[in-house]
């Protein structure tokens, strides 16, 4: 079957990070702070995934008709990113991947729009072409597509590296990709081919302590001295990284915002998509309480499940036996009586 209809691509893994640098064998441009991207662009339609080939499309419809801007039919990677004040805000992307009520992600959408960055092509017309030369990949990326204000082409220099970097320093953006010339695609590897430049900023803290919040995550009590008196500055969660997001929601539970998995004890909970549904919208709003037909406007926009609210009593039941140790005695959703269901910390 051709990689485009099989729609399970995985991107290009981009190497360890370095110092900047300059080299006429190199190409560099701006590292978004986003999600990274598949695109599928033709006639019919756009499919958005995610690195793990997850559908993106529902939580992000002001990108479903990016294949218009498209000149052929073509597969595009590259970079989903929420602007705040013209800048990439990482943070966005994490709440709208919470989000699986319609209204709700409408809202998100008119607030704060996504936009996807495309910087290679892997397919265009009728065929791979992983194996073109990187400069030739960014020249026929030019042009199958056109931009609008939901679809870009990320722009490069040539040996710059440091120049460009104090550029996106100086800009509190991200950092650069440093990408050699000549170099070909390999999807879901990682090669020396493209190396990440960060901008990080560093500074001296007091570790005053630490939360253990459980499946392996532990947060870090932050302090700093003002004089002679120690001031809390924050905390740092150790245990989880922004490519593999845990939101640890109570005790041994924990769901993987990214790949829209559920854990308990470590061990991968399966899950149907209605019932991850109910899970991260409850749990993203603890302790409150919802009667049945709030959850079926709210999670599933009403109808979507048919008209008897008791459709949510049986979605409960089986998200309760998925779950909990206990079916018969919950630790996490419970029921108020006469009130409806919510999420226990």
């Amino acid at each position: 079957m051709d990689i485009f209809d099989q729609k399970g691509l995985h991107p290009m893994l981009i190497s360890e990070m370095r110092e900047p640098f300059d080299d006429p064998n190199f190409i560099y441009e701006l590292k978004l702070d986003g999600e990274r991207c598949v695109v599928y662009l033709d006639g019919s339609g756009t499919v958005l995934q995610n690195k793990r080939a997850l559908n993106l499309n529902a939580r992000f419809p002001e990108l479903t008709q990016i294949h218009k801007a498209a000149k052929k039919k073509c597969i595009l990677d590259g970079e989903l990113a929420i602007l705040v004040d013209g800048k990439p805000n990482f943070s966005q992307i994490q709440r709208r991947s919470l989000l699986s009520n319609h209204f709700k992600i409408q809202l998100a959408m008119q607030s704060y729009p996504a936009c996807f960055t495309a910087f290679d092509i892997l397919y265009y017309q009728d065929h791979p072409v992983m194996d073109c030369p990187l400069e030739e990949r960014k020249a026929l990326l030019e042009k199958s597509v056109s931009e609008n204000g939901t679809l870009a082409v990320s722009r490069t220099i040539e040996e710059s590296g440091i120049a460009l970097y104090e550029l996106a320093a100086g800009q509190d953006l991200e950092g650069i990709v440093a990408k050699r010339k000549g170099s070909l695609y390999y999807p879901g590897k990682r090669t020396k081919d493209w190396i990440k430049i960060k901008n990080l900023q560093d500074d001296d803290f007091v570790v005053c302590g630490y939360v253990d919040k459980g499946n392996g995550v532990v947060s870090v009590i932050l302090g700093q001295y003002d004089g002679d008196r120690l001031v809390y500055k924050g905390h740092v969660t150790l245990g989880v990284s922004r490519d593999d997001f845990h939101m640890t929601v109570a005790g041994d539970l924990s769901i993987n915002t990214d790949s829209h998995q559920v854990f308990r004890d470590g061990s991968a909970i399966e899950l149907t998509q209605r019932e991850y549904e109910l899970l991260t919208f409850l749990a993203s709003h603890p302790n409150k309480v919802y009667a049945r037909i709030d959850l079926m406007e709210q999670v599933w926009n009403y109808g979507y499940v048919g008209d008897d609210a008791r459709t949510v009593d049986v979605a409960v039941r089986r998200l309760r036996e998925k779950i909990e140790t206990d079916p018969a005695n919950p630790r996490y959703i419970l029921t108020r009586r006469g009130a409806g269901y919510y999420f226990s910390t």
